[in-house]
């Protein structure tokens, strides 16, 4: 902590009439767990007392600059820049407040991990003084880490539609990057009051070398009605006036662009940023088209983008989803800061430090491994451990001694006693149990906050454990959480005292020599950290247990209903209970828990399981079904000898990164390969004979006689368009109109087979599809969604090899057909078939990449085609999301678990039952979040833009229906 003391942090404060507020604001920043600031206080000509507010404040950290006019937030802040002599600078508006941590967390991140810039958590202030964060803008930076260049592209690739980006005050930069960008952004001297912000963070993100981001480091921004945006409203001469500074900004930023060399791609990026705001500022000015002044507005608005495409919008999709913001994380800091306490406490296991499991007794179950390679006999170690433990407190209660607890070396004693297990294989197993204890221990991220701000404050802080593991195992397990430079560990085991009577307490104070009233004590358990504390006269906190949190039960306030998931999906079929109580369901639970509720104070309500956050949906929901699926796949290749499997585009994606997971943790696992097909990419060979073209794989009534002539163009004579098309409109049927039934589909058929059909052309593009799919070895096993097994008869048509389908689950129709004349066997995941549609499993599933739609040569190879087109913005940031938490989920469980999957069992089948009952009969908020989501089906549905959220929406609605028969 010593080395983040040294740095020096320059926090440039603009302040233009606003000195009725300038206080509070000073006092957020000088008051700051860091105290290493300069504070700039920039007098941008107002001249209205801020001299005597200042000496009022008496801080010889605070520096005040003047303009002798007027000149805009933007030169404010340059003057700001100019002056600033920290490692660090950060921008305050004068009107807002920062968290009392705000940049101690900034710094530290900036200086661990070497960045430019870090961001901190916006909290949205209302004049009624509620308080709100928005989910999606804190899930774009959820967790992320980008580096060089990545941090350009992300900050203009979302063209300013999360404005967490270009935001300037919510954020750290480092000294490195405000000298390279300061003499380019002194080159705008113009009197700007709207998007400074943009014109700043533009600059900045273009150069920046590397992004955090940081949580708890929170910014309070006051949403006030006489802010610039609101008085546009309701004046046309400001209205004019902020078009005008944006249309300044964007073209400074256009130039700045240009000169660094920026790609075609960015620049095309940041002019879909003009007309978004151009949009944007449209539509706020339209509310004053009766009032004089409005034409002009107009005018200037056609100087800020003269051309704005139809499909540019201002929705503001990232603000859509708030949430109350819950402030335990803050009031903690606070109290701890505070001159009355001397000591702070802290509880360990679920309070300082978390483990992977929903029972600390689920560790007990690993302990199996090493105990079967000493005692061969039928009865489980994990019970042993258990009833040795209930048998030695027994043992301790019957007999007089005083101690209150047992130590971890009594209760092997008692084993070796009662179950004739050698002293040898007992103080064996006894270290396998330290040593799991150490290896499964990681940080409780907030919690340790807590403990830094103790440090940083100059605190005693100690911890008090109710265990019986010795002292030396915790202060290993402390010390790999980062724990460190704490001033004592009081361990029940060791002293013989429980807090639960509150004897360990009074030994506490006895051996520190303290008053109850100066120790603040923090923990998990509501008994023996809270009312046994407090009856002592200790202050307390209470911080719930994450995965009391993540089930939901016993408290106070709602914390979502996920585990509704599994009961939705077993109705009267399955044992819920069972599921959920097994040791491996109970580690998944435990792990999501520990990323959604490692800050115990996240506030909910009854539209949301998931916090809106597509991540968190992901890393369980999708996290388990993906890990259960690759595990099945590792089963049945272990069974059948596959030498590889081949995952299909673009729905076997994600399952080939999860099987690449598996691999690095589990060598035996076969090689993955990965290939472009699709329905439309191998229709061509679908089609055998001209009599399949009779049975396309579309829904006919979804499709124009335009449309299917488009889609058979691989085979169709272009020389006898004409003639076909005149026979078409001569038998009745109009291009433009959709089929009416099949008889018109077959009419249709049977005009293309007569007139446009070329066997030559047809034959052509299957050779292309033989040669890309050459490497193709008949012990691969091809892994696909599956349904018909059409795409998978069509592979082994082309290949002349038999290769075994791996699926999801089959249909009801057409697999046992296409297995049988392509002589090849399938395995399906599920054996039912599911209530979820399958195009809503595969949107979720899928890459978020361009769909492959044919093939080509390039050099003499054959290389996968794909579509033009590719999905929006707001889609992809959903679906990416979504699958780095998926990936996430099974990167940490087989990190821990990898070498125990014999010993944590659980059926695929089963724990992939979370994903099936989410998705149809999910939260409202968390199934809006696909608003903008949508899926192609060029060849089924023939509609390249299906609805996500409709599907979603409609799924719920068949599940309510269905509850209530």
């Amino acid at each position: 902590m010593c080395g983040i003391d040294n740095i020096k942090i320059s926090v440039i404060v603009p302040v233009y009439h606003t000195e009725e507020l300038v206080g509070k604001c000073l006092d957020s920043i000088l008051n700051q767990t860091h105290k290493n600031l300069e504070v700039l206080v920039v007098d941008d000509g107002s001249n209205q007392g801020l001299d005597r507010i200042i000496a009022s404040i008496n801080d010889d950290r605070i520096r005040l600059l003047k303009h002798e006019c007027n000149r805009g937030l933007l030169r404010a802040r340059i003057t700001g820049m100019q002056n600033a002599t920290g490692d660090y600078i950060s921008f305050v508006d004068s009107d807002d407040m920062v968290g009392i941590d705000f940049f101690r967390l900034l710094a530290d991140r900036a200086e661990r991990d070497g960045v430019d810039v870090v961001v901190g958590n916006t909290v949205f202030v209302e004049e009624d003084d509620e308080k709100k964060v928005s989910c999606l803008h804190r899930a774009v930076f959820h967790d992320i880490s980008l580096n060089g260049y990545e941090v350009r592209d992300n900050y203009f690739r979302q063209e300013g539609r999360c404005h967490s980006w270009h935001n300037v005050w919510n954020k750290i930069y480092s000294r490195r990057l405000i000298n390279e960008c300061l003499n380019d952004i002194e080159k705008m001297s113009e009197h700007l009051v709207m998007g400074e912000d943009i014109l700043l963070s533009s600059v900045f993100m273009f150069c920046a070398k590397g992004l955090r981001h940081e949580v708890n480091a929170n910014y309070f921004y006051y949403r006030r009605s006489e802010s610039s945006i609101g008085e546009s409203t309701k004046n046309c001469t400001k209205l004019v006036k902020n078009i005008n500074d944006l249309k300044l900004v964007f073209d400074f930023v256009d130039g700045y662009l240009e000169h660094k060399g920026a790609s075609t791609e960015i620049i095309l990026h940041f002019n879909k940023f003009r007309q978004r705001y151009a949009v944007l500022w449209k539509n706020i000015g339209y509310k004053l088209k009766d009032y004089e002044g409005y034409q002009e507005s107009q005018k200037a608005l056609s100087c800020l983008c003269e051309d704005i495409p139809e499909q540019i919008d201002d929705a503001d999709y990232f603000g859509l989803f708030e949430r109350p913001w819950g402030n335990g994380v803050e009031n903690i800091k606070h109290s701890i800061m505070s001159d009355k306490y001397k000591y702070i406490s802290f509880d360990i296991f679920d309070t300082a430090v978390l483990r992977p499991f929903g029972n600390p007794e689920d560790l007990f179950v690993l302990l199996n491994k090493k105990f079967e390679k000493y005692v061969r006999c039928n009865i489980s170690f994990q019970k042993i451990r258990i009833d040795a433990e209930q048998g030695a407190r027994r043992a301790l209660a019957e007999s007089k001694d005083t101690k209150e607890d047992i130590t971890l070396e009594e209760i092997y004693k008692y084993i070796s006693a009662n179950y004739n297990i050698s002293r040898d294989v007992c103080n064996a197993m006894m270290n396998e149990e330290i040593a799991l204890e150490i290896k499964y221990a990681y940080t409780r991220s907030t919690v340790k906050e807590f403990f830094d701000v103790a440090k940083v404050m100059g605190k005693k802080v100690i911890f008090i454990t109710d265990m019986y593991l010795p002292k030396e195992c915790i202060e290993q397990i402390l010390e790999k959480c980062g724990y460190k430079g704490y001033d004592g560990i009081f361990v029940s085991a060791e002293y013989g005292l429980l807090k639960q009577t509150g004897k360990l307490y009074n030994k506490v104070l006895e051996e520190l020599g303290i008053d109850a009233s100066q120790l603040l004590h923090i923990g998990d358990n509501e008994e023996s950290d809270i009312r046994c504390a407090l009856e002592k006269g200790i202050d307390a906190y209470f911080i719930p247990k994450v995965y009391d949190l993540f089930i939901n039960e016993g408290y106070r306030y709602p914390t979502g209903n996920r585990t509704n998931s599994i009961k939705n999906a077993c109705g009267v079929l399955v044992d819920k209970n069972k599921i959920m109580n097994s040791v491996s369901m109970r580690s998944m639970m435990a792990l999501a828990a520990g990323k959604m509720f490692d800050n115990p104070f996240v506030r909910y309500d009854n539209t949301s399981d998931y916090e809106y956050n597509p991540y968190y949906i992901g890393y369980y929901s999708l996290g388990t079904h993906l890990l259960s699926v690759i595990r099945w796949i590792n089963d049945i290749s272990r069974q059948k000898n596959y030498e590889r499997i081949i995952y299909t585009s673009r729905d076997g994606w994600l399952y080939m990164q999860a099987h690449k997971i598996w691999k690095k943790y589990n060598e035996d696992m076969p090689d993955a390969k990965y290939i472009y097909v699709s329905r439309q990419a191998l229709l061509q060979a679908m089609i055998l004979d001209r009599v399949d073209l009779y049975n396309l794989p579309i829904e006919v009534t979804q499709y124009t006689p335009a449309m299917l002539y488009n889609l058979l163009k691989f085979c169709a004579d272009s020389t006898k368009e004409k003639k076909f098309w005149n026979r078409i409109e001569k038998i009745g049927l109009n291009k433009d109109i959709r089929f009416i039934n099949d008889n018109e589909y077959n009419l249709f058929i049977k005009c293309f087979i007569d007139i446009s059909y070329s066997e030559e052309m047809h034959i052509s593009e299957q050779v292309k599809i033989k040669e890309y799919l050459e490497f193709l070895r008949s012990k691969d096993a091809i892994f696909d969604m599956g349904y018909s097994g059409r795409i998978h008869k069509a592979i082994v048509d082309m290949t002349g090899k038999k290769m075994n389908a791996l699926f999801i689950h089959k249909d009801t129709t057409h697999y046992e057909e296409n297995s049988r004349k392509g002589h090849f066997e399938i395995d399906e995941f599920l054996k039912l078939n599911p209530l979820m549609p399958d195009l809503l499993r595969e949107h979720i599933i899928s890459e978020s990449g361009k769909s492959c739609i044919g093939y080509e040569y390039n050099d003499k190879s054959v290389v996968p085609k794909f579509e033009e087109t590719e999905k929006g913005y707001c889609d992809k940031f959903v679906i990416e999301k979504l699958h780095k938490g998926a990936l996430d989920f099974v990167e940490d469980f087989l990190k821990y678990f990898s070498g125990y999957m014999d010993y944590l069992t659980f059926n695929p089948q089963e724990t992939a039952l979370i994903l099936e009952g989410f998705l149809p009969a999910s939260a409202a908020g968390d199934r809006n979040i696909f608003i903008y989501s949508y899926f192609e089906d060029c060849v089924y549905s023939g509609n390249p833009n299906n609805s996500v959220a409709g599907y979603i929406n409609e799924q719920y609605r068949i599940m309510n229906l269905i509850k209530c028969q």
